[in-house]
């Protein structure tokens, strides 16, 4: 995983946007359907045209590309962005494995 990105949130001035990218492509319908599951997250939804998944957590706004980008925004810092995408990340190759969230 490289961070490619990290500037302040407009929306949340004491936040962070930071953007990722992953080493792989990923499954975003598969991820998006065990994210639902794990009701780790506020809410997950699986854009089809976009062919990414729009997740909430409180004040955090995550987008996850199939070509493996993923922008977190309204992070708190960079350690906070990189837990939310290593659990993406969990979640992707748990998913792929059949495995429980």
């Amino acid at each position: 995983m490289k961070v490619r990105s990290v500037r302040p949130c407009s929306e949340f001035p004491d936040k962070l946007i930071v953007i990722c990218d992953l080493d792989r492509p990923l499954n975003i319908k598969l991820l998006a359907t065990y994210l639902k599951s794990s009701k780790e997250f506020d809410k997950t939804i699986f854009l089809e045209k976009s062919d990414l998944a729009w997740i909430t957590s409180g004040v955090k706004k995550i987008l996850v590309n199939s070509n493996g980008k993923i922008t977190v925004s309204g992070a708190d810092d960079i350690d906070d962005a990189l837990k939310v995408v290593d659990r993406i990340q969990k979640t992707h190759s748990m998913a792929l494995e059949g495995g429980v969230v």
